[in-house]
């Protein structure tokens, strides 16, 4: 009995060796892998790089836009109103609505400016950097005119500029030179006809 308890007890003392060897190999690489990149890290490494090249790109793009605002180049529509057609810049990005008419020296009857917005709004306007009188006429989502100021004079200062704002709402307005509306008798009311085969159509 005496021979078996002491060879069983050798066993054991082997079995417990093995494993404890066993346990020591595998546990020391991961002592150390917290010192190495993980997936998590490498995925925001390459976030940021991402982002550097957006960033980048909506750089050369608003540069893009002041060099294309600059250059006074928009899309255009043809317009049809009271049987007369003119051809007019679209304002539609924030810096194009923002300068409107002040980037040009003057303009002819059968050129305009249309703004063109998100939605139906009572849309304020003055005369702020401009260099000759105009109309401007508010026209609805059903193109129908809705509010027209006539002749309206560049502001001497801008603390001495008035605001237009009609109390109704509008989803674009049209400038046109001064006297355009009087002589083409458009009145609130007048029906507008919008878009043509320009450079590009309305939303």
């Amino acid at each position: 009995m005496s021979s078996l308890l002491l060879a069983l007890v050798v066993i054991a003392i082997g079995v417990l060796a093995t494993i404890f060897a066993f346990a020591s190999m595998h546990l020391i690489p991961f002592s150390f892998s917290s010192q190495q990149p993980t997936s998590h890290d490498a995925r925001i490494i390459d976030t940021s790089a991402t982002l550097d090249m957006i960033n980048a790109t909506a750089t050369k793009d608003q540069q893009s836009l002041n060099s294309t605002t600059s250059r006074n180049e928009y899309n255009q529509t043809k317009i049809m109103i009271s049987k007369h057609k003119l051809i007019a810049d679209l304002a539609i990005s924030t810096q194009q609505q923002s300068l409107g008419l002040s980037v040009k020296q003057n303009m002819t009857e059968n050129q305009g400016m249309l703004f063109v917005f998100s939605s139906e709004s009572q849309h304020p306007f003055w005369m702020k950097d401009m260099k000759f009188p105009i109309d401007i006429i508010w026209i609805n989502s059903n193109q129908t005119v809705v509010h027209i100021e006539h002749s309206l004079q560049p502001c001497k200062s801008d603390e001495d500029c008035q605001v237009y704002s009609p109390d109704v709402n509008s989803l674009y307005v049209l400038e046109t030179v001064a006297g355009y509306t009087i002589k083409y008798q458009v009145d609130v009311g007048t029906q507008i006809m919008i878009g043509g085969s320009c450079d590009s159509q309305l939303p």
